[in-house]
């Protein structure tokens, strides 16, 4: 196998998605300009140019959550409500004010 095929090992196109073969990293780095950029541990680069639908598990599976992004008018935002965790976003909201 060349080193081109093990790159793309596991990568899956389906009629309507493709599948990543990205399951277990975790993104670490969040670039916007032209476009939407993951960073997957330093070790993947996602880049999405194109309008996209974006899904934090399969498209059909239950509970998958899924946005619409739209880079070419840097609508990109509702991506990170599928990157942070409700645990997370939680324990960085500021506690409500009294009085």
């Amino acid at each position: 196998m060349s080193p081109e095929d093990q790159q793309f090992r596991g990568l899956e196109e389906l009629s309507d998605r493709w599948l990543l073969p990205c399951r277990g990293l975790k993104v670490s780095q969040i670039m916007v300009d032209y476009a939407l950029t993951f960073s997957l541990e330093g070790r993947v680069a996602i880049v999405i140019e194109n309008d996209a639908t974006l899904a934090d598990r399969p498209g059909g599976a239950p509970g998958a959550g899924t946005v619409e992004l739209h880079p070419g008018r840097q609508d990109v935002g509702s991506a990170l409500t599928l990157l942070v965790r409700p645990s997370i976003r939680q324990s960085h909201s500021r506690p409500a004010r009294s009085g």
